[in-house]
């Protein structure tokens, strides 16, 4: 236990009139991400290189740095708990912990914060906008984005979340407007595509990946669906705007 630089450091803080930034007005900007308020966002002043965030590092681009990461990382998890998928949430949270851990400079940390919160407030109220769901229908939703290589039913994901097929069927129709069967349907479609832009995966790989029923049925889903088949999807998209996504 670091007692004796725990004391010194609050020492020197009571002698130089230093305290930390008021938790109520960090709360304030993550109610206003939580629920949506873009527009009230893009004229917030946000001072994260404010002298009263503290010090976690003695060398000012590092300390920025670590204040950001802590930041998305307090916002991705608020954001998981008032309705965003827990995967999609974290991987925005990774994607720009990425970008800030090339960041050499102090206005393009600043600007990354930025970015970020707008980023997580857009899609939060995209979120608002489809209402919140309930605990299991966000469990189910959350079973099927990191299942998507396995069988999924409404029997296998109603044994997971605890709850009877035919009462998950229900709310989760009612909830999300489509029938749990067409979100599995449409959730590893989406899979499938970012793979054909992103991979060398053959269509019968990634069929299997998916777990279809066999490779032509993937195939003919997929141009029911998309308008074309996987291998003219491929041949159009293949790691197009690689760099922006």
């Amino acid at each position: 236990m670091y007692t004796k630089e725990l004391d010194e450091q609050l020492f020197h803080q009571r002698e130089n009139n230093q305290t930390h930034s008021d938790y109520n007005d960090e709360f304030a900007v993550y109610e206003l991400i939580i629920n949506g308020e873009v527009e009230k966002l893009k004229s917030y002043k946000f001072n994260l290189d404010a002298e009263d965030k503290g010090t976690l590092s003695y060398d000012p681009i590092r300390n920025l740095r670590y204040h950001l990461i802590i930041a998305i990382a307090i916002i991705s998890r608020m954001c998981i708990e008032n309705g965003m998928d827990k995967e999609i949430a974290f991987s925005i949270s990774d994607i720009y912990i990425r970008k800030c851990d090339i960041c050499n400079t102090k206005q393009g940390i600043i600007d990354l914060h930025r970015e970020s919160i707008l980023d997580f407030a857009q899609r939060m109220k995209k979120e608002t906008k489809k209402g919140l769901y309930s605990r299991h229908v966000v469990e189910a939703r959350e079973f099927i984005n990191t299942h998507l290589n396995g069988k999924l039913s409404v029997n296998i994901i109603a044994e997971e979340i605890n709850i009877s097929p035919n009462y998950l069927s229900g709310i989760f129709k009612s909830e999300t407007g489509v029938a749990i069967s067409e979100y599995i349907r449409s959730a590893k479609l989406q899979e499938a595509e970012r793979m054909l832009r992103f991979t060398d995966y053959s269509e019968a790989d990634i069929s299997e990946y998916l777990a279809f029923a066999s490779c032509s049925h993937f195939i003919n889903t997929f141009r029911k669906r998309i308008g074309m088949t996987p291998g003219q999807y491929r041949k159009a998209n293949f790691r197009k705007n690689f760099k922006s996504e």
